[in-house]
């Protein structure tokens, strides 16, 4: 439950919607496939991550909305965003069996099988049309309180079977900045740049303590080698500032 009054509006997402839907399944984004995923989980985990990305759709959406309902206070619009961001992180979640799934609550538990995709987002615009209205009450029902708890363990963004290999991702300049966005809000990683951009220490060694904190929880990255990703990030990140 979140104490705002702020609520999604049905109507509005479920009209925009129509028109993102046919862009976001030709984003080419989605032929992204990592190299230490197994054929078969990620196949599966790719549809998932679709779904889910439905729900970010709704809040990005909505943004607008919630900034005007707080638009003389900053602190209460980040807190009641990073919840709900929080929220849709953690919709795709693994049984102990080790199998993934996606709830819709009233509606559907999806398992990442393609024909099921296929059905509810690609080929039936009816059904396209239930799943989004009851995304956006799934959305007020967790700002109420009103939705059924889950027990299983969310998977963040990326499932990965094994430990991240941290000598194989060092070399990639992108690795540090997906994790970051994975763990954080956009409100945390901006405070970070910034620190980086004007040599605010304080705020750095923060950031970086809990980033390193959350990596080796979610990820199994040693603290020491996560230092290391940062600090090559943040000379990078310089060296690109000073080109400009």
């Amino acid at each position: 439950m979140i104490d705002t009054d702020f609520r999604f509006d049905k109507n509005d997402i479920v009209r925009d919607f129509k028109d993102w839907i046919e862009k976001f399944q030709n984003d080419d984004e989605d032929n992204y496939e990592p190299s230490h995923a197994k054929e078969v989980e990620y196949s599966k985990l790719e549809n998932l991550r679709k779904i889910q990305k439905i729900y970010k759709f709704a809040l990005k959406n909505s943004i607008m909305n919630l900034r005007r309902v707080y638009i003389h206070d900053d602190k209460k619009f980040k807190e009641v965003k990073g919840k709900l961001e929080t929220y849709i992180s953690n919709k795709i979640r693994s049984t102990s069996s080790g199998s993934i799934y996606l709830k819709v609550d009233g509606l559907i538990s999806f398992s990442g099988d393609k024909k099921e995709y296929e059905d509810w987002v690609v080929q039936d615009k009816r059904n396209q049309e239930r799943l989004i209205r009851k995304i956006v009450e799934e959305l007020n029902g967790f700002i109420e309180g009103k939705n059924s708890d889950e027990t299983n363990k969310p998977i963040l963004n990326d499932y990965i079977e094994e430990p991240i290999i941290i000598d194989s991702i060092i070399s990639n300049e992108q690795v540090v900045e997906k994790y970051i966005m994975t763990l954080f809000s956009e409100g945390d990683v901006r405070e970070y740049i910034v620190g980086i951009e004007n040599d605010w220490q304080d705020e750095i060694d923060i950031f970086e303590e809990n980033f390193a904190k959350k990596l080796k929880e979610n990820f199994s990255v040693d603290i020491d080698s996560t230092m290391m990703m940062l600090a090559g990030f943040k000379v990078k990140y310089k060296a690109k500032l000073e080109e400009k």
